[in-house]
């Protein structure tokens, strides 16, 4: 799958440098746009928004995306801005001269500068897209799937979960997503949070559909976290593409996976989805790079897309609570002697369950996999070497199959991501670790498999469910409820 190329990134910092005002230290003025993005639903419709001027002679639109038209009332303090009516190749004409013009385009960045009676000047960006909007307000959940990309998602930010209760936030934002500018622009109004999805562009400057995972939270007045949502953005719904195994309806790829398999490096790793500890709803990021070299994370970036990072934390009396965990999603709880290796300092083996809870991360209408579906499966491959290059099993209940990656796990100790291969010339990440909605005690259940192309441990294995510590990061599956 396509991403967001360095080129692109520097060109957006580009941007941003020009955005810079230049001021004289006797003067003081200021421009701030009520919003940061302007969208308009139809071909050829009109919005507007307002913004704030000080010390300002004139403001005017200076950079004005192709076939736009945007237009600065001073009197109101407006900004009103018309789509075209057609756009690329429909939009080209011919002039006398014989010359084509350039196409128009669905969406781009708008410069408003103002300007003082002495001349200096301020800018501010605004964004413009003829796009969708998708509202889920109805629809709450802890988990929320796009794939309409330039497209605005609206959800209650009042609402944790599907029936947890209310909140009252005063903000939102992302805590993390990836790729680079995956969403944008998140903002909260009468209790709904909106971010915009946006459209990436391959090295020739084309849109293609920009597929990752984000966190969006909610806060109060104070900047505690309330609650948080995942977004999990792919162009095929993996709602749509399921199998009947283990007496369940199940999606065929990993929860947060943006392809079910595949045997080129990217689709290997977009196949491996998200990592979880057991009985929490919050994911975290997976490797870099498919083999898991170095351990090295994936890059992930905050709503103003900085990098955002990981912390790692062992759990104690404090740290180990699920209070502390839903306001520290960001935290990789690592498991200690005194709980066991559970990232919950007393163990809670009703976090997740046969029935959907509160804690669990699947969509809605979907929900963790029970320990029964896993019981029921076995290896359908021989296991040799020639299954190194798929990276994972195929597993049947003896009627149906599906694959499931080798996407390692978080250590329950460290946090890290790792795998279990022993080959030091070639380690790849030949185990898989796929978390159940059971527990039992401090432990909980999940299927695991291990594939050893050298021979030097005990060899490739299987366990349909086993106990495993809780504070292990694994990979979830999930099936209808």
């Amino acid at each position: 799958m396509k991403r967001l190329t360095v080129r692109n990134l520097l060109l957006s910092l580009a941007v941003v440098a020009t955005l810079l005002p230049s001021c004289k230290k006797d003067e003081e003025y200021s421009l701030i746009l009520d919003e940061r993005i302007a969208l308009i639903e139809e071909p050829g419709g009109q919005v507007s928004i307002g913004y704030t001027a000080y010390g300002l002679a004139s403001v005017s639109a200076t950079t004005i995306p192709q076939g736009w038209t945007i237009t600065v009332n001073t009197d109101e303090r407006r900004i009103y801005i018309t789509a075209p009516t057609l756009f690329g190749d429909e939009s080209v004409t011919t002039t006398e001269e014989g010359e084509e013009t350039e196409p128009n385009v669905k969406y781009g960045t708008a410069i408003i500068t103002g300007r003082t009676s002495g001349n200096s000047s301020v800018s501010s960006s605004l964004y413009v897209s003829v796009a969708d909007q998708v509202d889920f307000s109805d629809e709450p959940s802890n988990s929320y799937i796009l794939t309409k990309s330039n497209t605005r998602y609206c959800i209650d930010a009042t609402q944790k979960g599907e029936n947890g209760g209310t909140i009252s936030p005063a903000s939102v934002a992302i805590l993390w997503q990836t790729p680079y500018k995956l969403l944008e622009y998140p903002r909260l109004a009468d209790g709904k949070a909106y971010v915009f999805f946006t459209t990436g562009e391959d090295d020739d400057d084309n849109p293609v559909f920009n597929s990752g995972n984000a966190v969006l939270g909610a806060f109060d007045a104070a900047g505690e976290l309330l609650w948080t949502w995942h977004l999990w953005c792919t162009e095929n719904d993996p709602r749509n593409e399921t199998v009947e195994l283990g007496g369940e309806t199940a999606m065929k790829r990993n929860l947060g996976a943006l392809t079910i398999s595949g045997t080129s490096e990217e689709d290997i790793l977009d196949s491996y989805g998200l990592y979880y500890q057991w009985g929490r709803k919050d994911p975290f990021p997976g490797p870099a790079y498919y083999n898991m070299a170095e351990s090295a994370e994936i890059d992930v970036y905050d709503s103003e897309n900085n990098r955002a990072y990981i912390s790692y934390i062992a759990a104690s009396a404090e740290t180990g609570t699920q209070e502390y965990a839903g306001t520290h999603t960001k935290y990789f709880i690592s498991g200690v002697e005194e709980s066991r290796y559970n990232w919950l300092y007393t163990a809670d083996p009703t976090l997740w369950g046969t029935a959907k809870t509160l804690n669990d991360p699947c969509p809605k209408g979907w929900k963790v996999a029970p320990k029964s579906f896993y019981a029921a499966l076995q290896i359908k491959d021989d296991i040799t070497p020639e299954l190194e290059k798929n990276y994972g099993f195929t597993l049947t209940d003896g009627v149906n199959e599906a694959f499931f990656p080798g996407a390692g796990r978080r250590s329950f100790y460290t946090g890290a991501l790792t795998n279990m291969n022993e080959n030091e010339e070639r380690p790849t990440p030949w185990i898989g670790y796929y978390w159940s909605s059971s527990a039992e005690g401090t432990s909980a259940y999940a299927m695991d498999f291990s594939f050893d192309i050298n021979g030097t441990r005990a060899g490739s294995s299987f366990h349909g469910a086993a106990l495993q510590y809780a504070a292990g990061g694994m990979q979830v599956r999930c099936v209808k409820e």
